[in-house]
Protein backbone atom coordinates (compact mmCIF):
# COMPACT_ATOMS: atom_id res chain seq x y z
CA UNK A 1 0.00 0.00 0.00
CA UNK A 2 1.79 3.01 -1.02
CA UNK A 3 0.32 5.06 1.64
CA UNK A 4 2.00 2.99 4.70
CA UNK A 5 5.42 3.04 2.77
CA UNK A 6 5.82 7.29 2.01
CA UNK A 7 3.63 7.97 5.38
CA UNK A 8 5.43 4.90 7.28
CA UNK A 9 8.82 6.78 7.69
CA UNK A 10 8.88 8.78 11.21
CA UNK A 11 11.67 10.24 12.73
CA UNK A 12 12.03 10.38 16.48
CA UNK A 13 14.39 12.36 18.77
CA UNK A 14 16.53 9.21 19.20
CA UNK A 15 15.44 6.31 16.76
CA UNK A 16 13.57 6.64 13.67
CA UNK A 17 10.70 3.97 12.02
CA UNK A 18 9.96 2.56 8.18
CA UNK A 19 7.65 0.65 6.67
CA UNK A 20 8.81 -1.10 3.54
CA UNK A 21 8.01 -3.77 1.21
CA UNK A 22 4.55 -3.44 1.51
CA UNK A 23 2.91 -6.68 -0.46
CA UNK A 24 -0.65 -8.31 -1.08
CA UNK A 25 -0.13 -12.00 -2.21
CA UNK A 26 -3.89 -13.03 -2.40
CA UNK A 27 -5.87 -12.44 0.55
CA UNK A 28 -2.63 -12.09 2.88
CA UNK A 29 -0.68 -8.86 3.49
CA UNK A 30 2.91 -8.81 4.42
CA UNK A 31 4.95 -6.18 5.47
CA UNK A 32 8.85 -5.20 6.71
CA UNK A 33 9.07 -2.43 10.13
CA UNK A 34 12.31 -1.63 10.62
CA UNK A 35 13.23 0.51 13.44
CA UNK A 36 17.03 2.09 13.58
CA UNK A 37 18.62 2.64 16.91
CA UNK A 38 21.51 4.49 18.02
CA UNK A 39 22.11 6.58 14.67
CA UNK A 40 21.59 3.35 12.73
CA UNK A 41 24.36 1.36 14.47
CA UNK A 42 21.12 -1.51 15.96
CA UNK A 43 18.09 -2.59 13.32
CA UNK A 44 15.22 -4.24 14.64
CA UNK A 45 13.40 -5.80 11.71
CA UNK A 46 9.92 -7.28 12.09
CA UNK A 47 8.16 -9.03 9.25
CA UNK A 48 4.62 -9.15 9.70
CA UNK A 49 2.14 -11.53 7.52
CA UNK A 50 -1.80 -10.90 8.25
CA UNK A 51 -4.94 -12.98 6.63
CA UNK A 52 -6.99 -9.86 5.79
CA UNK A 53 -10.23 -12.58 5.90
CA UNK A 54 -9.53 -12.79 9.29
CA UNK A 55 -9.32 -9.14 10.57
CA UNK A 56 -12.09 -8.24 12.98
CA UNK A 57 -13.77 -5.64 11.64
CA UNK A 58 -16.18 -5.00 14.44
CA UNK A 59 -16.76 -1.41 15.17
CA UNK A 60 -13.93 -0.15 17.24
CA UNK A 61 -11.25 -2.79 16.68
CA UNK A 62 -9.90 -0.86 13.57
CA UNK A 63 -8.06 2.14 15.39
CA UNK A 64 -6.65 4.60 13.49
CA UNK A 65 -5.89 7.90 15.03
CA UNK A 66 -3.09 10.62 14.79
CA UNK A 67 0.06 8.54 13.68
CA UNK A 68 -1.62 5.33 14.81
CA UNK A 69 -3.14 2.63 13.17
CA UNK A 70 -4.12 -0.63 14.85
CA UNK A 71 -5.94 -3.87 13.03
CA UNK A 72 -6.45 -7.69 15.07
CA UNK A 73 -6.54 -10.43 13.50
CA UNK A 74 -9.27 -13.12 14.95
CA UNK A 75 -8.24 -15.85 12.94
CA UNK A 76 -6.35 -19.20 13.82
CA UNK A 77 -3.21 -17.86 12.18
CA UNK A 78 -3.10 -14.23 13.64
CA UNK A 79 -0.46 -12.00 13.08
CA UNK A 80 2.77 -13.88 12.45
CA UNK A 81 5.99 -12.06 13.14
CA UNK A 82 9.45 -13.09 12.31
CA UNK A 83 11.83 -10.70 13.99
CA UNK A 84 15.64 -10.11 13.01
CA UNK A 85 18.17 -8.27 14.87
CA UNK A 86 21.03 -6.50 13.22
CA UNK A 87 24.17 -4.67 13.86
CA UNK A 88 26.79 -3.02 12.20
CA UNK A 89 29.88 -4.28 11.69
CA UNK A 90 31.86 -1.97 10.12
CA UNK A 91 29.98 -0.67 6.56
CA UNK A 92 27.83 -4.19 6.46
CA UNK A 93 25.15 -5.02 9.25
CA UNK A 94 25.53 -8.48 10.42
CA UNK A 95 22.77 -10.35 12.75
CA UNK A 96 22.81 -9.99 16.25
CA UNK A 97 21.09 -12.68 17.55
CA UNK A 98 19.00 -15.74 16.20
CA UNK A 99 15.28 -15.02 14.24
CA UNK A 100 12.31 -15.16 16.40
CA UNK A 101 8.95 -15.64 15.53
CA UNK A 102 5.92 -15.31 17.00
CA UNK A 103 2.41 -14.72 16.38
CA UNK A 104 0.63 -12.03 17.81
CA UNK A 105 -3.56 -11.11 17.72
CA UNK A 106 -2.65 -7.38 16.83
CA UNK A 107 -0.86 -5.17 14.54
CA UNK A 108 0.12 -1.50 14.89
CA UNK A 109 1.42 0.61 11.95
CA UNK A 110 3.39 4.14 13.20
CA UNK A 111 2.84 6.72 10.59
CA UNK A 112 3.64 10.39 9.94
CA UNK A 113 0.82 12.42 11.58
CA UNK A 114 -0.63 14.50 8.59
CA UNK A 115 -2.86 14.30 5.93
CA UNK A 116 -5.29 12.18 7.95
CA UNK A 117 -3.29 9.02 6.60
CA UNK A 118 -4.00 6.71 9.58
CA UNK A 119 -7.53 6.98 9.01
CA UNK A 120 -7.54 6.71 5.03
CA UNK A 121 -5.23 3.69 5.26
CA UNK A 122 -8.12 1.86 8.22
CA UNK A 123 -10.74 2.21 5.06
CA UNK A 124 -8.27 1.07 3.09
CA UNK A 125 -7.28 -2.12 4.68
CA UNK A 126 -11.02 -2.40 5.85
CA UNK A 127 -12.59 -2.57 1.81
CA UNK A 128 -9.56 -4.70 1.32
CA UNK A 129 -10.51 -7.07 4.35
CA UNK A 130 -14.17 -7.20 3.09
CA UNK A 131 -12.95 -8.26 -0.51
CA UNK A 132 -11.28 -10.84 0.97
CA UNK A 133 -13.87 -11.91 3.15
CA UNK A 134 -13.76 -10.43 6.42
CA UNK A 135 -16.83 -9.33 8.67
CA UNK A 136 -17.36 -7.89 11.99
CA UNK A 137 -17.95 -10.62 14.62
Amino acid sequence: MWALVNYGRVQEPADSFQISDVKFPDCAMQWDEKRFMDNGNYINETIYTVNLGELDLTYGVVQAYGSSLKISSVGTNGVRKLEKFWEKDGSRMKPKSAERSSTDSTASFLLQDKDDISRRAAWALVHAATLCGSKSR
